[in-house]
Order: structure tokens, then C-alpha cells, then sequence
């Protein structure tokens, strides 16, 4: 931010001017938070937390076990809540802007795939997701042939990739969520019933601290 001045000490006009600006400028800062600082404090609100409706054993939110600072454009470090029996989890990421978290709700990267490091793609999955929109789901698939490794085109050094988890992803502003459960057998469109119940904890919590 430039600050205007008086351009000529001795001049009462431009003491005038320069006074003038002073006064905004004090009242630009004294004045209520700024959007994207609201943004930044609820999402670390999320932080210690637990999903509305998930029983005490489930993990409270907070940073993921495997993760860089920065998850494809994410401003914040992603957090996420976890059930005991390791089938389901919540991840909550956030972005400075609408724009960069629309970009990750549409082409998600496996770089969300967090502390699930097997997962080698997400594929979209038609289907209703329970949730108001913008949401949709996806698959989440893994090597599960021996001796199969994962390859950066997102295939398999043998065999193909087998679906082992539904995902529901939702944006609410500049922040996305996902909710995924593991699954056995063929990802079906109703299947993502299971994430609904969660899906719905997670919207009811971002209300509760200002991001929905």
C-alpha cells in the first residue's frame, strides 16, 4: 500500500492532503478483520475438534500425519479427523481464494491423497452424493496386483488399478472437503450413501466456524 503525503512540507494544502489520507488509512486498520483473515481463523479453529456425530474414538481434527505445507495451492496446511477402524476419513482443505479451490474440486490432484500414499487415481463416480452441490463423487483406486507398482501416469506396472474407496468432495468458498470411505468390491454409485451421514457433519461444522 502506497501512503499519500504532503509532495511540499511548507504547502497547507498538501498537509491538508496528507492528513487526510492518514485518517483513512488509520481507519482502514482499525477497522474489522479483513475476509481472508476470518477465512484463516476458522479454519484453524477446525483444528482440535471433533466431527459432529462421530463417536470419542475417532481421531480429532488435525494435520495429517504425510503432507507437504502446501497441497496444490493450499494456504493452510490440510487437516483431517479419522475413524478407529481406519475406514473413513474427513480431509478439510484450504485455499486463498474460490478460484484455486474450484480448480482443486475439479481436477483433483493426487496430492489429496495425504496419508493414503497407495492411491494412484481418482476417477469420477455418478452418482448422488446426499449434499447440496457443488459436490460429486469419485473413486479411489489402488495396485493391488503382486508385484505392482504404481507409475506417475497414474496406471500400474502390472494389472489395473482396483478401486478400494467412494470419495465425496464438496466446495463451500475457498475451502474443499473430502469424505472417504473404504469399500470392497465394485465402487457403485450407491455407495456413496455411506459418505452422506459425514459429509453432512463436516458442512454442519464449517458453519460453526464461519467457512460455509
Amino acid at each position: 500500500m502506497s501512503l499519500c503525503r504532503p509532495t511540499t512540507p511548507g504547502h497547507r494544502r498538501s498537509i491538508l492532503v496528507g492528513v487526510a489520507c492518514l485518517s483513512l488509512i488509520l481507519a482502514a486498520c482499525s477497522s474489522s478483520p479483513s475476509t481472508s483473515t476470518s477465512k484463516a481463523a476458522g479454519f484453524t479453529a477446525l483444528k482440535g475438534k471433533r466431527l459432529p456425530g462421530t463417536s470419542p474414538a475417532w481421531t480429532s481434527i488435525a494435520s495429517a500425519l504425510s503432507h507437504p505445507a502446501d497441497v496444490a495451492g493450499t494456504v493452510t496446511p490440510p487437516v483431517q479427523t479419522i475413524s478407529p477402524d481406519l475406514g473413513h476419513v474427513v480431509f478439510f482443505f484450504d485455499f486463498s481464494n474460490s478460484a484455486d479451490a474450484s480448480a482443486f474440486y475439479e481436477n483433483l490432484p493426487l496430492a489429496a491423497r495425504l496419508d493414503e500414499l497407495g492411491i494412484v487415481a481418482y476417477e469420477p463416480l455418478a452418482g448422488a452424493t446426499g449434499i447440496p452441490m457443488p459436490s460429486r463423487g469419485l473413486v479411489e483406486e489402488e495396485c493391488q496386483a503382486y508385484g505392482a507398482d504404481p507409475l506417475p501416469s497414474g496406471r500400474c506396472s502390472v494389472g489395473t488399478p482396483s478401486p478400494v474407496g467412494v470419495v465425496t468432495i464438496f466446495q463451500r468458498g475457498a475451502v474443499v472437503v473430502m469424505v472417504s470411505t473404504s469399500i470392497v468390491g465394485v465402487a457403485t454409485s450407491s455407495k456413496l450413501s455411506k459418505n452422506t451421514a459425514l459429509a453432512s457433519s463436516a458442512l454442519k461444522l464449517l458453519q460453526t466456524v464461519g467457512l460455509d
